[in-house]
């Protein structure tokens, strides 16, 4: 399923580089929208669509699993915190 790749991709694409943030809500919505929502096959008149629970918990999961797997060498809490502090300089600003 390309949409479960491009989840992937796009988790991949912020272990990469923070600044990407900002679109994440909106692939998430997007991605809830293409995903999430599939064609109830019990309505016969018209494309009505229901939420499918477990499409969310897939998609969550895929998405969780790929941001944790780069992090796995770095799973001090120290190391944790100073990668967390040097993403997001508070102290310095947030101007790159």
């Amino acid at each position: 399923n390309w949409n479960m790749a491009g989840a992937v991709l796009f988790a991949l694409l912020l272990t990469l580089k923070h600044l990407y943030l900002g679109l994440a809500l909106w692939y998430f919505c997007y991605l809830l929208r293409i995903f999430c929502f599939v064609d109830n096959d019990k309505e016969q008149s018209g494309a009505r669509q229901v939420f499918s629970l477990s499409r969310l918990i897939l998609l969550g999961f895929v998405t969780v699993l790929t941001l944790l797997i780069p992090f796995l060498p770095f799973l001090s809490q120290q190391q944790l915190i100073q990668i967390a502090q040097r993403l997001f300089p508070f102290g310095r600003g947030l101007v790159h």
